[in-house]
Order: structure tokens, then sequence, then C-alpha cells
């Protein structure tokens, strides 16, 4: 009987931390399924808005959960389309774009939100001060170098405000967050860019 019962403990522990590895693990081919079709989607989306940069044609809003940028962190060698929102089916896949927050390029902060994930914003802890993160949109590519790497509460907001705190007026910041530590989400991880000095 305690065999029985040892077994079946043994048994319920190792189904558990399959299904913890596979929550973290598993949903990689997914996320790399679905960048492959939103990259897919944003390289066509992109060739057609060739023709309007420079034009100051106003182009339309994206929808929730369309492709908005691309973000490349070269010392990384990781990149990623941004998609519109940061609701739960928005970031499944994929880096989400506060709405409430600047466009890429743009005066203001354009915050991004993404799962600490394979695949995603895993890694993103490495970024140091100095290293560079290319955002390339419809209105051009542009280059932010990163100022801050820090650790704050998952509830603080002021990190995603048009003017972070440390920050002036009218600068052209990038936020990134993602949960941290890798394991869990009682904090949130920070990183902030800015174009020029």
């Amino acid at each position: 009987m305690k065999l029985r019962l040892i077994l079946a403990a043994l048994l319920l522990g190792v189904s558990f931390l399959f299904c913890g590895l596979w929550d973290v693990f598993g949903n990689k081919a997914n996320v790399d399924r679905d960048q492959k079709v939103l990259e897919q989607v944003w390289d066509s989306s992109l060739g057609e808005a060739i023709g309007q940069v420079g034009k100051d044609v106003e182009l339309p809003k994206p929808l929730p959960g369309d492709a908005l940028a691309r973000i490349r962190v070269p010392a990384l060698g990781q990149q990623w389309i941004v998609v519109e929102g940061t609701d739960p089916g928005d970031i499944a896949t994929a880096p989400g774009h506060y709405e409430f927050s600047a466009m890429p390029g743009q005066k203001g902060n354009f915050a991004v939100a993404g799962h600490r994930e394979p695949g995603l914003f895993w890694d993103l802890d490495k970024i140091r001060s100095g290293d560079e993160i290319v955002v390339e949109s419809r209105k051009g590519t542009f280059t932010y170098v990163v100022t801050k790497n820090f650790i704050t509460d998952p509830q603080s907001w002021p990190e995603v405000q048009a003017t972070p705190p440390g920050f002036k007026k009218g600068q052209k910041i990038l936020t990134l967050t993602t949960c941290n530590p890798k394991w869990d989400n009682y904090e949130r991880l920070v990183i902030h860019a800015v174009i020029g000095s």
C-alpha cells in the first residue's frame, strides 16, 4: 500500500513537472509559428507602405493584434514582430504595443510588453546600457540606445507613461516590459532606450 502511494505521488510530481515545463517551453513552437506568419504579413505590408513614406500620409490606426513593427536586439540575436495591443490574446505569441503610448520614432514613449518565455522576452535581462534596439516601422527604421535595465513593482505604471521618470518631455523613448523573474511574475523587468542624446 505504501509503495503504491509513493509511486502515485512520484507520478503526480513528474506530471506537474512536465506540465510546468510545457507551459514555459512548449509555447515556443506556437511563438515561432505565429512569428513567421506575422513576419510574412509585416514584410508584405511594409512593401505597400514604402511608397507612402515621406508623403505625410496618415496611415490607418492598426487594429488589436495587427503587426505594428519589427524590433531587433542585435546583442541578443533576437527579433520580434510587435502587434497592436496588450490584451492576453494579442500578446500570446508576440510582444504588444501599449495602445496609449507613442508610435515608433515619435516623441514620447513607444512602450511594448511581452511574455517572459522562450521565443519572446526570455533573455531580456541580458540587455545592457549602450546596447542598440532597432525598430522598423512603416514610417522608417529607428535605432534606440539602452539607458536603463531595472526591476520594479508589477503594478507600477510610470515606466510606460509618455515621459517616464528620469526622462525629459519630447524625448523619443522605447520601453520594453516583461515579468520577472523568469519563473514568476511578482516583479516587472523594464528596459528604457532613447533615440539620440
